[in-house]
Protein backbone atom coordinates (compact mmCIF):
# COMPACT_ATOMS: atom_id res chain seq x y z
CA UNK A 1 0.00 0.00 0.00
CA UNK A 2 1.25 3.69 -0.76
CA UNK A 3 2.55 5.60 1.92
CA UNK A 4 3.72 3.11 4.47
CA UNK A 5 3.04 4.10 8.32
CA UNK A 6 -0.19 5.75 7.31
CA UNK A 7 -3.73 4.10 8.82
CA UNK A 8 -7.36 4.90 8.99
CA UNK A 9 -9.52 3.79 11.67
CA UNK A 10 -13.19 3.50 11.74
CA UNK A 11 -15.51 2.19 14.07
CA UNK A 12 -16.13 -0.68 12.56
CA UNK A 13 -12.96 -2.52 10.65
CA UNK A 14 -12.24 -1.04 7.58
CA UNK A 15 -9.86 -1.47 4.96
CA UNK A 16 -6.84 0.57 3.95
CA UNK A 17 -6.08 2.19 0.48
CA UNK A 18 -5.81 4.72 -1.31
CA UNK A 19 -7.58 6.71 -4.15
CA UNK A 20 -4.57 7.84 -6.45
CA UNK A 21 -6.82 10.01 -8.55
CA UNK A 22 -8.74 11.38 -5.66
CA UNK A 23 -5.60 12.02 -4.23
CA UNK A 24 -4.37 14.36 -7.11
CA UNK A 25 -7.86 15.89 -6.97
CA UNK A 26 -7.61 16.85 -3.47
CA UNK A 27 -4.28 17.86 -3.74
CA UNK A 28 -5.14 20.64 -6.73
CA UNK A 29 -8.04 21.37 -4.76
CA UNK A 30 -5.84 22.37 -1.16
CA UNK A 31 -3.42 24.53 -2.92
CA UNK A 32 -5.47 26.06 -4.25
CA UNK A 33 -7.36 27.20 -1.09
CA UNK A 34 -3.44 27.47 0.23
CA UNK A 35 -3.41 30.42 -2.55
CA UNK A 36 -6.58 32.59 -1.26
CA UNK A 37 -5.84 35.99 0.17
CA UNK A 38 -5.38 36.19 3.98
CA UNK A 39 -3.80 33.83 6.79
CA UNK A 40 -3.70 29.88 5.74
CA UNK A 41 -6.16 28.12 7.16
CA UNK A 42 -5.65 25.06 10.02
CA UNK A 43 -5.34 21.69 8.53
CA UNK A 44 -8.55 21.16 10.19
CA UNK A 45 -10.36 23.97 8.66
CA UNK A 46 -8.54 22.43 5.19
CA UNK A 47 -10.21 19.18 5.99
CA UNK A 48 -13.79 20.45 6.78
CA UNK A 49 -13.25 22.74 3.22
CA UNK A 50 -12.06 19.55 1.10
CA UNK A 51 -15.26 17.49 2.70
CA UNK A 52 -17.49 20.20 1.52
CA UNK A 53 -15.84 20.45 -1.53
CA UNK A 54 -16.47 16.42 -2.27
CA UNK A 55 -20.01 16.69 -1.34
CA UNK A 56 -20.82 19.26 -3.42
CA UNK A 57 -20.61 16.92 -6.61
CA UNK A 58 -21.49 13.42 -7.07
CA UNK A 59 -19.26 10.88 -5.62
CA UNK A 60 -17.47 7.25 -6.66
CA UNK A 61 -17.65 5.47 -3.60
CA UNK A 62 -16.88 1.91 -4.57
CA UNK A 63 -19.12 0.39 -7.03
CA UNK A 64 -21.95 2.89 -6.18
CA UNK A 65 -22.08 6.70 -7.41
CA UNK A 66 -23.74 8.82 -4.44
CA UNK A 67 -25.53 11.95 -5.17
CA UNK A 68 -24.14 15.22 -3.77
CA UNK A 69 -24.95 15.82 0.04
CA UNK A 70 -25.72 18.87 1.70
CA UNK A 71 -22.66 21.04 3.17
CA UNK A 72 -21.34 19.67 6.88
CA UNK A 73 -21.92 22.52 9.38
CA UNK A 74 -18.64 23.04 11.86
CA UNK A 75 -19.73 22.00 15.27
CA UNK A 76 -16.93 23.03 18.30
CA UNK A 77 -18.93 20.09 20.49
CA UNK A 78 -18.16 17.67 17.60
CA UNK A 79 -14.38 18.77 18.13
CA UNK A 80 -14.02 18.67 21.80
CA UNK A 81 -16.20 15.50 22.91
CA UNK A 82 -14.60 12.84 24.14
CA UNK A 83 -15.16 9.18 23.85
CA UNK A 84 -13.67 5.74 22.69
CA UNK A 85 -16.48 5.04 20.55
CA UNK A 86 -19.99 6.17 18.96
CA UNK A 87 -22.18 5.49 21.52
CA UNK A 88 -19.53 7.48 24.24
CA UNK A 89 -19.35 10.00 21.84
CA UNK A 90 -23.18 10.56 22.10
CA UNK A 91 -23.95 10.84 25.30
CA UNK A 92 -20.86 13.06 25.41
CA UNK A 93 -22.60 15.34 22.78
CA UNK A 94 -25.81 15.04 24.49
CA UNK A 95 -24.09 16.20 28.00
CA UNK A 96 -22.70 19.18 26.46
CA UNK A 97 -25.99 20.53 24.51
CA UNK A 98 -26.15 18.52 21.01
CA UNK A 99 -27.91 15.53 21.12
CA UNK A 100 -27.49 13.41 18.26
CA UNK A 101 -29.67 11.10 16.51
CA UNK A 102 -26.08 9.24 14.83
CA UNK A 103 -22.54 9.54 15.35
CA UNK A 104 -19.84 8.60 12.87
CA UNK A 105 -16.11 8.40 14.71
CA UNK A 106 -13.18 8.33 11.62
CA UNK A 107 -9.45 8.50 12.87
CA UNK A 108 -6.33 8.66 10.69
CA UNK A 109 -2.73 9.00 11.31
CA UNK A 110 -0.05 9.15 8.84
CA UNK A 111 -0.95 12.17 6.51
CA UNK A 112 0.24 16.08 7.43
CA UNK A 113 -1.85 17.53 4.88
CA UNK A 114 -6.04 17.38 4.84
CA UNK A 115 -6.03 16.57 0.91
CA UNK A 116 -4.10 13.33 2.01
CA UNK A 117 -6.61 12.46 4.85
CA UNK A 118 -9.32 13.08 2.84
CA UNK A 119 -8.00 10.52 -0.12
CA UNK A 120 -7.13 8.05 2.74
CA UNK A 121 -10.76 8.07 3.92
CA UNK A 122 -12.03 7.55 0.49
CA UNK A 123 -9.97 4.78 -0.32
CA UNK A 124 -12.20 2.98 1.73
CA UNK A 125 -15.84 2.37 0.29
CA UNK A 126 -17.95 2.51 3.72
CA UNK A 127 -16.05 5.20 4.44
CA UNK A 128 -16.88 7.41 1.78
CA UNK A 129 -20.36 6.52 1.84
CA UNK A 130 -20.44 8.01 5.70
CA UNK A 131 -18.96 10.90 4.97
CA UNK A 132 -21.43 11.39 1.85
CA UNK A 133 -24.58 10.61 3.80
CA UNK A 134 -27.01 13.65 3.77
CA UNK A 135 -28.64 12.80 7.08
CA UNK A 136 -25.25 13.22 8.75
CA UNK A 137 -25.08 17.03 8.56
CA UNK A 138 -22.31 18.65 10.78
CA UNK A 139 -18.69 17.79 11.56
CA UNK A 140 -16.34 18.41 13.64
CA UNK A 141 -12.03 17.87 12.97
CA UNK A 142 -9.07 17.61 15.34
CA UNK A 143 -6.00 17.18 14.18
CA UNK A 144 -2.79 16.91 16.54
CA UNK A 145 0.46 16.71 13.92
CA UNK A 146 -0.13 13.31 11.91
CA UNK A 147 -3.19 12.07 14.03
CA UNK A 148 -6.77 13.22 13.07
CA UNK A 149 -9.98 12.50 14.33
CA UNK A 150 -13.22 13.23 12.03
CA UNK A 151 -16.38 13.44 13.98
CA UNK A 152 -19.67 13.58 11.43
CA UNK A 153 -23.48 13.57 13.20
CA UNK A 154 -26.97 13.42 12.56
CA UNK A 155 -28.59 16.65 14.91
CA UNK A 156 -31.00 14.71 17.01
CA UNK A 157 -33.94 17.24 17.19
CA UNK A 158 -35.16 18.87 13.63
CA UNK A 159 -34.63 22.28 12.95
CA UNK A 160 -37.98 23.58 13.06
CA UNK A 161 -38.86 21.55 16.21
CA UNK A 162 -39.29 24.90 18.25
CA UNK A 163 -40.63 24.54 21.94
CA UNK A 164 -42.56 22.07 23.61
CA UNK A 165 -45.91 24.24 22.37
CA UNK A 166 -44.74 24.69 19.03
CA UNK A 167 -43.58 20.54 18.70
CA UNK A 168 -47.21 19.92 20.68
CA UNK A 169 -49.09 22.00 17.78
CA UNK A 170 -47.25 20.15 15.08
CA UNK A 171 -48.22 17.22 16.79
CA UNK A 172 -51.75 18.04 16.74
CA UNK A 173 -51.69 18.77 13.31
CA UNK A 174 -50.30 14.94 12.43
CA UNK A 175 -52.53 13.52 14.38
CA UNK A 176 -56.05 15.34 12.52
CA UNK A 177 -54.07 14.31 9.27
CA UNK A 178 -53.61 10.32 10.24
CA UNK A 179 -57.07 10.64 12.23
CA UNK A 180 -58.66 12.07 8.38
CA UNK A 181 -58.21 9.14 6.70
CA UNK A 182 -59.32 5.37 7.39
CA UNK A 183 -56.43 2.69 8.30
CA UNK A 184 -55.60 -0.58 10.06
CA UNK A 185 -54.31 -0.39 13.46
CA UNK A 186 -52.77 -3.33 14.00
CA UNK A 187 -55.19 -6.08 12.17
CA UNK A 188 -57.94 -3.49 13.33
CA UNK A 189 -60.15 -1.30 10.92
CA UNK A 190 -60.42 1.83 12.44
CA UNK A 191 -62.24 4.59 10.87
CA UNK A 192 -62.05 8.40 10.26
CA UNK A 193 -62.17 10.22 13.28
CA UNK A 194 -62.90 14.30 14.00
CA UNK A 195 -60.21 16.26 14.48
CA UNK A 196 -58.74 17.42 18.07
CA UNK A 197 -58.44 20.40 19.58
CA UNK A 198 -55.80 21.60 21.18
CA UNK A 199 -56.27 21.78 25.30
CA UNK A 200 -53.66 23.83 27.18
CA UNK A 201 -54.30 21.19 30.52
CA UNK A 202 -53.61 18.45 28.49
CA UNK A 203 -50.25 19.82 27.14
CA UNK A 204 -48.78 20.80 30.76
CA UNK A 205 -49.90 17.32 32.00
CA UNK A 206 -48.19 16.01 28.84
CA UNK A 207 -45.04 18.20 29.53
CA UNK A 208 -44.77 17.22 33.34
CA UNK A 209 -44.52 13.06 32.51
CA UNK A 210 -41.94 13.76 29.62
CA UNK A 211 -39.87 15.99 31.77
CA UNK A 212 -39.98 13.16 34.80
CA UNK A 213 -39.17 10.91 32.16
CA UNK A 214 -36.20 12.65 31.36
CA UNK A 215 -34.94 13.70 34.44
CA UNK A 216 -34.86 10.17 35.85
CA UNK A 217 -34.12 8.23 32.76
CA UNK A 218 -37.29 6.00 32.93
CA UNK A 219 -40.01 5.20 30.35
CA UNK A 220 -43.30 4.01 31.79
CA UNK A 221 -46.75 5.22 31.89
CA UNK A 222 -46.42 5.12 35.45
CA UNK A 223 -44.18 7.20 37.20
CA UNK A 224 -41.54 5.61 39.57
CA UNK A 225 -44.16 6.25 42.39
CA UNK A 226 -47.20 4.63 40.66
CA UNK A 227 -49.13 7.73 39.11
CA UNK A 228 -50.52 7.32 35.79
CA UNK A 229 -52.43 9.82 33.15
CA UNK A 230 -55.62 10.11 34.74
CA UNK A 231 -53.60 11.57 38.11
CA UNK A 232 -51.00 14.00 36.04
CA UNK A 233 -54.04 15.33 33.71
CA UNK A 234 -56.70 16.25 37.23
CA UNK A 235 -53.14 17.61 38.58
CA UNK A 236 -52.80 19.94 35.53
CA UNK A 237 -56.72 20.83 36.31
CA UNK A 238 -58.45 18.88 33.54
CA UNK A 239 -61.66 17.35 34.97
CA UNK A 240 -61.65 14.22 32.40
CA UNK A 241 -64.91 11.96 31.26
CA UNK A 242 -62.38 9.93 29.16
CA UNK A 243 -58.38 10.02 29.17
CA UNK A 244 -55.54 8.41 27.25
CA UNK A 245 -51.52 8.64 26.61
CA UNK A 246 -48.78 7.84 23.96
CA UNK A 247 -44.87 8.10 24.61
CA UNK A 248 -41.83 7.68 22.87
CA UNK A 249 -38.49 8.44 22.68
CA UNK A 250 -35.38 8.96 20.41
CA UNK A 251 -36.98 10.65 17.93
CA UNK A 252 -36.38 14.33 16.96
CA UNK A 253 -38.72 15.32 15.29
CA UNK A 254 -42.92 15.44 15.49
CA UNK A 255 -42.98 14.08 11.90
CA UNK A 256 -41.09 10.57 13.46
CA UNK A 257 -42.57 10.63 16.34
CA UNK A 258 -46.28 10.47 15.36
CA UNK A 259 -45.57 7.96 12.45
CA UNK A 260 -43.93 5.36 14.88
CA UNK A 261 -47.31 6.00 16.90
CA UNK A 262 -49.24 5.27 13.77
CA UNK A 263 -47.07 2.31 13.08
CA UNK A 264 -47.11 0.60 16.73
CA UNK A 265 -50.96 -0.84 16.85
CA UNK A 266 -52.00 0.16 20.68
CA UNK A 267 -50.74 4.17 20.50
CA UNK A 268 -52.66 4.65 16.61
CA UNK A 269 -55.80 2.94 18.19
CA UNK A 270 -55.28 5.91 21.36
CA UNK A 271 -54.48 8.33 18.30
CA UNK A 272 -57.69 7.12 16.18
CA UNK A 273 -60.31 6.79 18.88
CA UNK A 274 -63.29 8.68 17.98
CA UNK A 275 -64.01 8.83 21.48
CA UNK A 276 -61.63 11.53 22.20
CA UNK A 277 -61.77 15.08 21.21
CA UNK A 278 -58.65 17.14 22.79
CA UNK A 279 -55.30 16.39 23.01
CA UNK A 280 -52.01 18.26 24.49
CA UNK A 281 -48.16 17.10 23.70
CA UNK A 282 -44.84 17.62 25.14
CA UNK A 283 -40.98 16.60 24.71
CA UNK A 284 -38.40 16.74 26.86
CA UNK A 285 -34.62 16.55 26.97
CA UNK A 286 -32.25 14.59 28.53
CA UNK A 287 -28.38 15.73 27.90
CA UNK A 288 -26.44 12.36 27.85
CA UNK A 289 -28.63 9.47 27.88
CA UNK A 290 -28.78 6.95 25.16
CA UNK A 291 -32.44 8.32 25.23
CA UNK A 292 -31.97 12.00 24.38
CA UNK A 293 -35.40 13.25 24.09
CA UNK A 294 -38.92 11.76 25.44
CA UNK A 295 -42.20 12.73 24.27
CA UNK A 296 -45.60 12.49 25.80
CA UNK A 297 -49.09 13.11 24.07
CA UNK A 298 -52.15 12.47 26.31
CA UNK A 299 -55.75 12.38 24.68
CA UNK A 300 -59.11 13.49 26.84
CA UNK A 301 -62.76 14.14 26.66
CA UNK A 302 -63.59 16.88 29.55
CA UNK A 303 -67.13 15.80 31.50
Amino acid sequence: MPGRGRRIVRVLPARRGWAPAAAIAMAALAAALAGLPGARAAPADDLAALLNEARRQPQRCGERTLPPAPALARRDALERAEGDDAAALRRALGAAGFPAARVQVFTASGPRDAARVLALLRGDAGTCAALADPELTAVGVRQQGTRWRIVLAQPLLAADLGDWRQAGRQVLALANAARATPRRCGGEPMAAAPPLRWNEALGTAALAHSADMARRRYFEHRSPEGAAVDERARRAGYDWRRVGENIAFGTGSARHTVQGWIDSPGHCRNLMDPAFAEMGAAYALSPGSDAAIYWTQVFGTAR
